[in-house]
C-alpha cells in the first residue's frame, strides 16, 4: 500500500484492484503502472475481451476516491494524482425499460449529464463508450465527446472495442491496451501504454467453448486489414516480451 500525494501528474505504480486479494493468491496478481500526463488527459484503453480493462478502470477510480478520503492506495510504488472534486462514472448497461431507455439512449443521457458536470477538477470513467450502435457513428460521436472533455481539462479514461477510436485520437488522446498472448490464446492482464490493442473476440470465444468450426468460419469473414492489424499487434507484443526477458536477465546478472 502506498501513501498518496497530490499533484498535476497521474501516476500509480504497481496498481492492482484490492478485491483481487480476496479471490486469488496475492502473489499471482498482475500489477500495472498507470500513467496519464497533464497535457493529454484522455486515455483510450482497448484490448481483448475479459482482458482486465474494466477492472483497471475501477481500480483507478477507487484510488481517486480513497485518496480523497485519506486512505493508502493499492499500489506498491509511487502514488501521485490530482485531487478530484468530481468522479463521474458510467460502467454497465444503461438500458431502462421503465424510462423507455435503450442501451444507446441511456448511455447518451448519462454522457450528456457527465459533460454538463465535468470540469478541470473531474475524473471521468467510461466503460465501453457508445458500444450499442453503429460503430462508425459511435466512433465519431465518442471522439467528439472525448475532445470536449479534453478541452475542459478533465481527466478521462475510456475503454472501447471501436477500432476507429483506437487510432482516430492519435495526437490528441493517449492510447493503451491490455495485452493478449497469442500462443496461449489468453489475456496477460498487462497494461501496455502507448499501444492500441485488438479485441481478439474469436480467440476468446474459442477459449470459452464456442465450436471450432464456427470460429473457423467466422475467421473467413475477417477483412485482410483486420488480420494484418492482429498480426502487427502480435509481433509487437512478442518483441516487448522478449525485451522484458532480456532486461530481466541483464538486471539479474548485475545483482
Amino acid at each position: 500500500m502506498s501513501k498518496p500525494s497530490f499533484g498535476e501528474e497521474f501516476l500509480l505504480e504497481d496498481l492492482y484492484h484490492p478485491v483481487l486479494c480476496f479471490v486469488m493468491d496475492p502473489e499471482k496478481i498482475v500489477r500495472n503502472d498507470f500513467l496519464l500526463g497533464s497535457n493529454k488527459r484522455v486515455l483510450v484503453i482497448s484490448g481483448p475481451n475479459t482482458g482486465g480493462k474494466t477492472v483497471l478502470l475501477k481500480a483507478v477510480g477507487l484510488c481517486a476516491l480513497m485518496a480523497r478520503a485519506g486512505f493508502y492506495l493499492p499500489c506498491a510504488g509511487k502514488a501521485i494524482l490530482p485531487f478530484f472534486e468530481k468522479i463521474l462514472v458510467q460502467i454497465g448497461d444503461s438500458q431502462n425499460l421503465e424510462l423507455s431507455l435503450s442501451s444507446f439512449s441511456g448511455s447518451v443521457q448519462n454522457l450528456k449529464e457527465m459533460l454538463e458536470k465535468a470540469d478541470s477538477k473531474s475524473l471521468v470513467l467510461i466503460d465501453e463508450i457508445l458500444h450499442a450502435t453503429d460503430p462508425d457513428e459511435a466512433t465519431a460521436l465518442s471522439r467528439a465527446i472525448l475532445s470536449r472533455l479534453q478541452d475542459m481539462g478533465a481527466f478521462a479514461i475510456v475503454t472501447t472495442h471501436l477500432n476507429g477510436l483506437k487510432s482516430s485520437g492519435q495526437g490528441s488522446f493517449e492510447n493503451a491496451s491490455m495485452e493478449f498472448d497469442p500462443h496461449r490464446l489468453s489475456p496477460t492482464y498487462r497494461l501496455r501504454l502507448g499501444v492500441p490493442g485488438s479485441s481478439r473476440a474469436l480467440e476468446i470465444a474459442l477459449k470459452l467453448g464456442l465450436s471450432e468450426s464456427i470460429v473457423g468460419e467466422a475467421r473467413k469473414y475477417l477483412s485482410t486489414e483486420k488480420l494484418a492489424e492482429q498480426n502487427a499487434v502480435d509481433q509487437l507484443g512478442s518483441r516487448e516480451r522478449e525485451l522484458d526477458r532480456k532486461s530481466t536477465r541483464l538486471n539479474s546478472s548485475h545483482t
